[in-house]
């Protein structure tokens, strides 16, 4: 199974986009994609990626978050991952992500 990123709300102060399903080595380049045309058609509010739905992440996928989130920090947007699960949450501290991403 691929990932899917959807936008959950887009309304208020913030926009919330879900990712479910894999990212991983065969799927970063369509996640890239999906992030540039979202980060290109929506306002510059800060952006809430929520990651429960996220059942597996490898090293190429974790670096996809770090890339979105710095091309979020370039435009000068906020990023902040959220509902990450124990196994990805997991993954972060190992690689001290979460003192760098910002997670709720």
């Amino acid at each position: 199974m691929s990932f899917e990123l959807t936008l959950l709300s887009d309304r208020g102060a913030e926009i919330r986009l879900g990712l479910n399903g894999r990212l991983d080595v065969g799927e970063t380049l369509r996640f890239h994609k999906a992030c540039h045309q979202i980060l290109k058609d929506l306002d510059n509010r800060p952006l809430q990626l929520d990651l429960g739905g996220l059942s597996y992440v490898d090293s190429s996928g974790i670096g996809a978050l770090v890339v979105m989130h710095n091309r979020s920090k370039d435009e000068g947007r906020s990023l902040c991952l959220v509902n990450c699960s124990g196994e990805v949450m997991k993954v972060l501290r190992l690689l001290n992500l979460h003192r760098m991403l910002n997670i709720a």
